[in-house]
Parts: structure tokens; sequence; C-alpha cells
């Protein structure tokens, strides 16, 4: 058995469990929304990067997640694990019956389609005030708790999200390296695929996208729960559609055809953006909003276009930058050494 394998995931664990100890309060708070962000792009990478299936509506999942979860929590007195899993449930059968039919659209009225359903429910979040509480929203929200022990502190829920993250990443990375991985990604054309294919040689496409679809929702869901239970208010704002194209930003950024991709589009994006917030304090009050957008659009065009597999594809584009150099640099020595020192000098079968 390879068990170098096993060292940089070890390294990465041993990283995120001690890095807590080096920062306080404001970095853990990031760390926190790095974690909630994973689970997000996780999903899009899965259902994206190795099903090839378009979704522009995660927000809407991961509002319903957190609005599940905080109304059961805060007028039926229940316990925010029960809202959780309640959660997870009402977001898995809603993505189920929203995405049999859907899915079965073309890739681009497929995205249309999906953000429509996200502008549905952000619109129902902000309306339904009798049960959202509309645009202010819903405050007074309980953390999660573990027998005495509540989550107020920065660190517990830093922990408690990511071995939350831990989980979707097991879990993610034994479907893709399932049978059933395999058959999605028979579905994309990236890994050689084809859904036409894959029906003739009896692959359920119908079944699996849908599987997928769900999966990614009820990732949505639990990361809309922890986000809900952490910052104890919820209002309307972060479930809109322009949130859901930064969800897709981030697996773009990180790599939609890995589950890594989703860690480090996550922690480049929350990084980013706190870089954004802090020059524009500094040089342009009150606009960091509007530069944060035109950033990540600039950068997501560039990253469409100069590496489209992300930045865990940058490793092997240096190295093939380095390896290709010293080739070139021997072919003119050996040039030189034929022309003895005079590069004007043709090679005798070009005279």
């Amino acid at each position: 058995m390879n068990q170098r394998k096993w060292i940089a995931p070890t390294v990465i664990i041993l990283f995120i469990l001690l890095l807590p100890v080096w920062g306080g309060i404001y970095l853990e708070s990031i760390l926190i929304l790095i974690g909630i962000y994973s689970i997000l792009a996780i999903g899009i990478c899965l259902l994206m990067g190795y099903a090839g299936q378009i979704s522009l509506g995660q927000a809407a999942f991961y509002g319903i997640g957190a609005y599940t979860s905080a109304v059961l929590a805060t007028r039926y007195s229940l316990s925010p694990w029960l809202g959780l899993i309640a959660g997870i449930a009402l977001t898995g059968i809603i993505a189920y019956l929203i995405g049999r039919p859907l899915l079965s659209l073309p890739g681009h009225m497929l995205g249309v389609a999906t953000i429509t359903i996200n502008i549905i429910f952000s619109t129902l979040f902000a309306e339904l005030d009798f049960i959202t509480g509309g645009w202010p929203g819903i405050g007074s929200i309980p953390h999660f708790s573990i027998g005495g022990l509540v989550f107020r502190k920065d660190i517990h829920n830093y922990y408690l999200v990511w071995i939350v993250v831990f989980i979707v990443v097991i879990v993610s990375w034994n479907l893709v390296h399932s049978k059933t991985g395999r058959a999605l990604r028979s579905l994309h054309r990236f890994f050689g695929g084809s859904e036409t294919a894959a029906n003739t040689l009896g692959v359920n496409t119908a079944n699996l996208k849908t599987l997928v679809f769900v999966i990614s929702a009820v990732y949505s869901a639990i990361a809309g729960s922890l986000y809900a239970h952490y910052v104890t208010h919820l209002t309307p704002s972060p479930f809109d559609p322009s949130f859901s194209l930064m969800i897709i930003t981030m697996a773009v950024i990180g790599g939609m055809r890995t589950l890594w991709g989703g860690l480090i589009g996550a922690a480049f994006y929350v990084g980013m953006k706190e870089v954004i917030t802090l020059l524009t304090q500094r040089f342009a009050p009150g606009a960091s909003a509007e530069y944060e957008v035109i950033a990540f659009a600039l950068l997501f065009l560039v990253m469409l276009r100069f590496a489209p597999q992300g930045l865990v594809q940058l490793p092997s584009v240096v190295r093939k930058h380095i390896s290709s150099r010293p080739a070139g640099v021997a072919g003119n020595r050996s040039f030189y050494d034929q022309t003895r020192g005079s590069f004007s000098q043709q090679p005798e079968e070009k005279r």
C-alpha cells in the first residue's frame, strides 16, 4: 500500500487543527467562513466539475437550509441539530422535485432555469415575513451545543465547521472514486464522456444527474445551517442569485474538476475579499462591494481563459514551464557549438 499519498492530507489536517493557535478571533472568523464556503464549493465541484451539470441557484438551497434550521430553533425551540437534519431533508426533497424535470434541459437552459429558482426563493425569503422575518430577518438564533458545551466562541465553531468539512470531503471522495463516480464522469465531455453514449451503455443518466443535484443541494443546506447558528441573525441578502455566481467563481478559481479545488477556491475568495475590503476602506470608503464584484468578475474571466482547471493547475503549469526551459537552452548551446561561436554561420545542410 502506498503510504506516501497520505502525507499531504495528513499535513493539511494538522495545519488546519493547529492554525487557530497562531491567530486570534479575526483569523478564526475568516477560517470559519472558508470552511462554510468550502462545503458550498465542493457541492458545485461535484455537480459541474464531475457531472457537467450547470446550477446557478445554489444560494437558494443555502438559504433553505439556513432558514429551516433558524425557524425551528427560534420559534419551536427545537435543537439546532434537529433543525440541521430538517433542513437537509427539506432541501433534499425540494432539490429532487426541482431537479427531476429541470435536469433534462440542455446546459444554457438549465442555467437559466436554476437561477430563476434562486430568484423565486430569494423573493420568498424577503416577502414571507411571517415565516422568515422579511428583510429585518430572524435574530437570537441559538448556537449549536453538545451537552453543556455551547458553541458561542469562534474557536468552537471553527472546529465544528471543519469537522463537517472533513466529513463532506471524505463522503465526496468515496463517491467520486466509486462506481457511481465513474458513471458521473461518463456524462462529462472533459473526461471523454457523452450522455448519449452513457445512455446507450445502459447508464441511467436521469437518476445520476438527479442524485448529484440533490447531493450538492444537501451540501448547501448543511452550510446554510452552520452559517445560521454561527452568525445568529439571518437576512435574505446572503442568499440572492449573485451569491450563486460567487459559489461558482470559487469553484472555477480553485478548480472544478477536483475536490481540493473547492477548498482552495473558497480560501482564495475569502482572502481576496478581505484584502479588497481593507484596500477600499483606506482608499475608497463605502465602495468595497462594487470593487469586489469587478475584481471577481475579471478574475473569473482570466481563470476561464488562461487556467480553466483553476489554481490546482498552476503547479503543473509551472513545472511544465521550468522543464521546457533547459531544453531550449541546451538547443541554443548545441547550435552555438556547431557554429563555433558565430550565430551568423548556418548549419552545413542549410548552406
